[in-house]
């Protein structure tokens, strides 16, 4: 065996242990948010043994079905996994569809790429669309990827309001101290390695709050905006997933958890359409 392909099966071996492989860069795509014509959206190259994410939101800003296309080009074996959610009035229940599927149902497929392998994801008139594609491979991938039927290599220009670039991600660890209850997730902008701009919330980094100890609730309190809870509780005997269908109002503090449990540690990340910062409390 190649050793390409061995440390291609020991890491995705890791990644099946931990349920969740945090990407090192994300090509985020959110600008121009709302699309009025057929163009490039964003491209860049990913390169082997480096998880990535390929992140979307946008809205289709016309009358007519298009779709988003992803192209990928290469030689090589890839893991990937890819989730899109859709609404046209309920923004809040697309980001919650996709954070959940990061939690809960993260499972990447192989794919074998020889040359062009295009992945299409409908977009229906004055729908948001976002989502996103988790790639790891064993070898250099270039992407492109665009609204519509595109003739020529017309790049749509940012829209100075939303961020479009490419972030170096991954997780937060905090180490909480026993006499500490308050938890804050998405507090500091995220400087880009090649952007328009910050991205407010961190948004698609995972918090890791360590905590080992026992607790009785939890508390959410949404300081910058309307917003979700979701997390994950890893303790010695089990793993709980929270998402939350409800979104909370500015500085309304919900009990969101009731039940005694030794926490090790809990995971969480920003979502789209969600404001951040964000408070989880949890009471010994």
């Amino acid at each position: 065996m190649k050793v390409g392909k061995f440390l291609l099966l020991i890491l995705m071996f890791i990644l099946c242990k931990v349920k969740a492989f945090e990407p090192v860069l994300m090509f985020f795509s959110n600008s121009p948010e709302y699309v009025k014509k057929d163009g490039y959206l964003i491209s860049g190259t990913i390169s082997g043994f480096t998880p990535t994410l390929i992140y979307f939101y946008h809205l289709n800003d016309t009358l007519e079905d298009k779709k988003i296309y992803l192209v990928l080009t290469g030689k090589c074996e890839a893991y990937i996994n890819f989730a899109f959610s859709s609404s046209k009035d309920s923004y809040f229940k697309v980001g919650n569809d996709i954070a959940r599927e990061i939690f809960k149902n993260f499972n990447p497929t192989k794919y074998y790429i020889d040359g062009r392998y295009i992945f299409e994801i409908d977009f229906k008139p004055q729908f948001l669309v976002s989502g996103y594609f988790w790639i790891y491979s064993n070898g250099r991938i270039d992407f492109d990827s665009w609204v519509g039927n595109v003739k020529y290599r017309y790049i749509l220009p940012t829209d100075r309001k939303h961020v479009k670039g490419i972030f170096g991600i991954g997780r937060i660890v905090t180490y909480v101290p026993e006499d500490l209850n308050y938890l804050v997730v998405g507090d500091i902008p995220l400087d880009g390695i090649e952007t328009n701009m910050v991205l407010k919330g961190t948004y698609k980094v995972f918090y890791h709050f360590i905590v080992n100890r026992r607790i009785r609730s939890i508390y959410f309190s949404a300081r910058g905006g309307p917003s979700i809870p979701i997390y994950l509780i890893k303790s010695s005997y089990e793993e709980l997933v929270y998402t939350s269908g409800g979104v909370y109002r500015p500085y309304d503090e919900i009990k969101i958890f009731d039940r005694e449990i030794y926490m090790e540690e809990l995971i969480t990340q920003p979502i789209g359409a969600c404001y951040y910062p964000v408070y989880y409390r949890i009471d010994d």
